[in-house]
């Protein structure tokens, strides 16, 4: 098995002919009872083998839900895999509200944590490619009135969690149910301090891409929501994908956190750039597609975004907004998320085709773990 990093607290077939035209190409003495069942079966009952469903992989996630979890009962997950270039998993389990009962579905929209963060730092990147802004200027040119602790602050440090300034969750702990932007940086304003020197070393910072979602805002004129909106997600099609309303609504058939023993235990903070974000495995799919066919960003920009920029210390390097791990002797840039009950991971390996997304509503990370190694073993391990 090779090594692999995880870093928890971290076709369809198209027709050439619609159904009508089809009918008025075949000869009429043909169209027998038989025949007519024969069309359709060819017309519509291929997309199972279109698919390509791999029933090796679906055995073995089977087998660790069943081995971890009571379905009828249980928090879940759902999870979506492709290989080249064909989805061939998708599939949910559990339940996504335990106390309505509600199934986890394919299309349930979930929290996707801190994967929300290569959504940010595409969206500087847009920028970027604009010439509206560089990574190397400081955010005290933006934002003057921002502690002057603060004034070697660099938005490439901000992307690669280098800028040393101290984490409003991980550092500081703070969280109260619906948080805004404006409130973790006020309470880090107040609270707040530098970790190290900027550019020195690596420490994971939500805060800092709660700047960068700020950055956007100062820099675009949009708030941030509309920005992704306009600029990412319609462009794309991703039309399950958006962020929470900071009021608190969620949609009614979301996937809810919870604790180990069930009871609800939501994702209650309604920051942006560092999470926030709601979407669903197959837009998740529709977005890292995307990044084959450039039309968002372009190909340069895409390198500089998932080229090795800072060293996380544990065997992986940190980009712009994605984890740069390795796998099977292909590099897999990924991203996951945890907190309050939800899990998301996803990652790629471009030369493969292949893509994985994860997404669950309990804390039981070593299970996400399991069917995500388990996952990257079948494709990359075993060459039956």
């Amino acid at each position: 098995m090779q090594r692999y990093c995880f870093i928890l607290m971290q076709k369809h077939m198209k027709l050439s002919y619609t159904p009508t035209r089809v009918w008025k190409m075949v000869p009429k003495k043909l169209l027998s009872l038989s025949t007519l069942i024969l069309l359709i079966f060819a017309l519509f009952g291929c997309k199972k083998d279109a698919e390509k469903i791999d029933v090796g992989i679906e055995s073995k996630i089977d087998q660790i839900i069943e081995n971890n979890i009571d379905v009828s009962k249980d928090p879940g997950l759902t999870v979506l895999i492709q290989s080249e270039g064909e989805t061939n998993f998708r599939k949910a389990y559990g339940l996504a509200n335990v106390l309505k009962g509600s199934k986890f579905e394919p299309e349930t929209p979930c929290f996707l944590g801190s994967v929300s963060k290569q959504f940010t730092a595409t969206a500087i990147m847009i920028l970027v490619e604009r010439e509206m802004i560089t990574v190397q200027q400081h955010i005290k040119e933006y934002f003057p009135e921002y502690p002057e602790l603060w004034k070697d602050v660099t938005i490439h440090h901000l992307l690669t969690h280098q800028s040393g300034i101290s984490d409003y969750l991980n550092d500081h702990g703070y969280t109260f149910e619906g948080m805004t932007n404006s409130d973790a940086l006020d309470y880090i304003f107040e609270n707040g301090y530098m970790n190290f020197e900027p550019g020195t070393m690596f420490a994971y910072s939500n805060t800092g891409y709660i700047i960068l979602a700020e950055l956007v805002e100062k820099v675009s004129g949009m708030p941030f929501r509309d920005f992704c909106e306009e600029e990412i997600f319609s462009p794309l099609g991703m039309r399950d994908t958006y962020f929470v309303d900071e009021n608190g609504q969620v949609p009614d058939d979301m996937a809810v956190g919870h604790t180990l023993t069930g009871e609800l235990l939501d994702y209650n903070i309604r920051t942006k750039g560092d999470g926030g974000m709601i979407s669903t495995v197959d837009d998740m799919l529709i977005w890292d597609n995307s990044l084959n066919t450039l039309p968002i960003i372009s190909q340069e920009t895409l390198l500089t975004m998932l080229s090795p920029h800072s060293d996380m210390n544990n065997g992986a390097f940190y980009g712009y907004g994605y984890i740069i791990d390795s796998y099977g002797g292909f590099d897999l840039p990924s991203n996951n998320g945890g907190f309050r009950g939800i899990f998301a991971y996803a990652g790629r390996i471009k030369e493969k085709g292949f893509y994985i997304c994860l997404f669950g509503n309990s804390p039981d990370y070593v299970l996400f773990e399991e069917v995500i190694s388990t996952s990257l073993g079948h494709y990359f391990d075993e060459t039956d």
